[in-house]
């Protein structure tokens, strides 16, 4: 029997994305760049906010990683772009993406939208990788049991746990 797949990175490609697709009409693989579970909450606040406001809105997203950080921007920042950009509708503008890689700061996002009038900031920083464990171990307990097929950790929370019969 095929053990389940737990990944936790950012800078996949398309290729990549093939490849885990192939793996997951075996067993269970969970996908996630960044498993932090606030993470969670902050990406509905931005596709809540992106639906309800107006066209006159529109958002940006602040990318800040530790100076040895490859990819630019991070998953996470093209994820709360597209967050952004999915609830707006089809053929919505993508927000600007900044990247900055400084020093030894670990993770920060910043999420800045704008209409007439007023603006709004969310921010999601990550000062110790310690706090992605319980999304990660949520993520490890779900694919233990799970069936085949790729998810990323929104459905890991979505979904209960599986029983195994």
């Amino acid at each position: 029997m095929p053990c389940a797949l737990v990944i936790g990175t950012s800078g996949l490609g398309e290729r990549h994305e093939r490849l885990l697709a192939e793996v997951g009409r075996s067993r269970a693989v969970v996908v996630a760049a960044n498993y932090s579970l606030a993470l969670l909450a902050v990406t509905r606040f931005v596709e809540d906010l992106a639906a309800q406001s107006d066209d006159s809105w529109n958002a940006g997203v602040g990318d800040l990683h530790f100076a040895g950080k490859r990819d630019r921007p991070s998953s996470t920042a093209r994820h709360l772009a597209a967050a952004w950009q999915g609830a707006r509708g089809p053929g919505a503008p993508a927000p600007d993406i900044t990247s900055f890689r400084l020093g030894d700061a670990l993770s920060e996002h910043r999420v800045v939208a704008a209409g007439s009038g007023e603006h709004v900031e969310v921010l999601h920083r990550m000062a110790d990788r310690r706090a992605f464990l319980p999304g990660v171990l949520r993520a490890i307990r779900y694919a233990a049991t799970a069936g085949p097929g790729v998810r990323g950790l929104a459905d890991v929370v979505r979904e209960p746990v599986p029983v195994r019969r």
